[in-house]
């Protein structure tokens, strides 16, 4: 690719983190796009056309030995939409403008990955195992942290010291699109807070930092913390810091909480989308242990005898199969 082109790309990235508009993980992912589509497609950003990206995304699609996955195709669109809307606005003549490029459809219905309680036991063992050095203090307290919270990967890397509040067990933060919100932890989170603030030989503000406390720690140095302790857990779902946030918000609700309150908790401003991507799916055996009889009996047994519906262990159709079948009466 030309280095115009290149320069501009680490332009927009730079100035689109430095403003808290795209997270440090997204600049990685988007880096690694951009760069390989026009390296791809052997033009530069000023010679690009909305039908060469069209033709990019059914090359993709179609004609791949191992076709791209939807989720990638939908990542390359907002990130060439991203910096293409970046350069229309700082007055960047171009031939192609944002909304030329269209999001491709996801048609996969897929269901939120969160654990189960048993599941949480294993992954937490698993980390543990490995021993109290700060690595492992670290993690397990930033999953903690995550697990009690709900909170994003993000929101829990920038929380800083100086904003916890121990007495309330809370802190304050700045989330999603620089909305002030307030993350609550339970007495176990508490406990391991400390443990590694004791631990961390460090005053850095942040509370994640490097094992040399120089820096705030970064997402893509976590993510293969997740896949390795799952990994030894045993655990085959794809495990990730969002998952902790999907398996928080499924078990405050499974305990209780009202929708609009685990809605407050994730910083959601619509519930629907508490609903739609953060709370899990039940499997049968869980939907079995909760639903017992009681729940199948439509009419009280009082009235069923009234019917003549009884057999001799008094309850309808609970019978030996070989005994004789109770009057049924026309209905």
């Amino acid at each position: 690719m030309d280095e115009k082109t290149k320069n501009l790309v680490e332009e927009f990235l730079l100035k689109s983190e430095a403003k808290g508009e795209i997270s440090d993980s997204t600049v990685v992912k988007y880096r690694s796009l951009l760069l390989y589509f026009f390296k791809l497609m052997g033009k530069s950003i000023f010679n690009l056309t909305a039908g060469d990206f069209d033709n990019f995304i059914v090359q993709k699609k179609n004609y791949e030995e191992k076709p791209v996955l939807a989720t990638t195709l939908r990542n390359y669109a907002f990130a060439l939409r991203k910096f293409v809307a970046y350069l229309k606005k700082n007055g960047v003549d171009l031939k192609i403008g944002a909304s030329d490029i269209e999001i491709p459809k996801d048609k996969r219905k897929r269901k939120p990955v969160y654990l189960t309680d048993e599941e949480v036991l294993r992954f937490l063992a698993a980390i543990s195992e490995d021993g109290t050095e700060l690595r492992v203090v670290r993690f397990y307290t930033l999953v903690q942290l995550l697990l009690d919270s709900g909170s994003r990967i993000s929101e829990a890397l920038s929380v800083k010291v100086k904003d916890i509040d121990w007495e309330k067990r809370t802190v304050d933060i700045v989330g999603k699109n620089d909305k002030e919100r307030t993350l609550m932890f339970g007495s176990e989170a508490e406990q391991w807070l400390k443990r590694y603030l004791a631990r961390r030989k460090s005053d850095n503000e942040y509370l994640f930092t490097t094992i040399d406390g120089k820096r705030q720690w970064k997402k893509f140095e976590i993510d293969d913390l997740f896949r390795r302790y799952a990994k030894k857990a045993g655990i085959t779902k794809q495990t990730t810091a969002h998952a902790m946030r999907r398996t928080c918000a499924t078990r405050m609700l499974r305990r209780g909480l009202k929708i609009n309150d685990v809605s407050y908790l994730l910083g959601h401003a619509d519930s629907q989308t508490t609903l739609k991507y953060y709370i899990g799916v039940p499997t049968t055996d869980e939907l079995r242990e909760k639903i017992t009889d009681d729940y199948y009996k439509f009419a009280p047994e009082s009235e069923l005898k009234r019917l003549g519906f009884q057999n001799k262990a008094g309850l309808a159709g609970a019978g030996d199969a070989n005994d004789d079948l109770p009057h049924c009466p026309k209905w």
